[in-house]
């Protein structure tokens, strides 16, 4: 039901505000509600398997939602903003912290373009490739788990990531502020 079909001030167009306005805290409060309980159930996990420290990427989701970005496309801006990411990120960072784990955010730059293995990165990938093949040592890894395993390489600061340029020589492509 949409507001527009209703005389603006009329007592229909009112009561179909208020419904519109309960549905959309329905389901803010039904996201946080599954938000707090994944938190928790991965939380139990990690203090289970006696971990002390819990390292997550640093995405910017501000930069991804935002219209300037020409490289998102429209429907995963609107997944990204419904998801609400950020919202969860802090979440689970301040459970954690409540629970005693330290939290480490980590820059996610060039983490699933890279091989875990050597550190070739490869550009051409796009997001629907979903195994990630190193051209350079021949590794076959999903990609997911190919940026997390970087995220942890970033994290202990051995991240070198690097390029053949044309003669076939290595180049290093590391961020100078952010790696050692």
């Amino acid at each position: 039901v949409s507001q527009s079909r209703y005389k603006k001030g009329s007592k229909r167009r009112k009561r179909v505000k208020r419904q519109l306005n309960k549905a959309y805290l329905r389901y803010k409060n039904s996201v946080l509600d599954f938000q707090k309980k994944e938190a928790n159930t991965y939380l139990k996990r990690k203090i289970k398997d006696n971990t002390e420290v819990l390292i997550i990427g640093d995405i910017q989701v501000a930069n991804i939602i935002s219209k300037d970005n020409k490289k998102s496309k429209r429907a995963l801006r609107r997944s990204f903003s419904r998801n609400s990411i950020t919202q969860f990120k802090t979440l689970l960072t301040n459970k954690a912290e409540s629970l005693g784990l330290k939290v480490y955010k980590v820059s996610e730059w060039n983490t699933s373009k890279a091989c875990s293995c050597c550190g070739h990165i490869d550009d051409n990938l796009k997001l629907s490739d979903r195994v990630y093949e190193c051209s350079f040592c021949g590794t076959k890894i999903n990609r997911d788990l190919n940026g997390s395993i970087n995220i942890k390489i970033v994290w202990h600061g051995q991240f070198k990531p690097f390029s053949l340029n044309s003669h076939g020589i290595k180049e290093y492509r590391v961020k100078k502020s952010e790696y050692k």
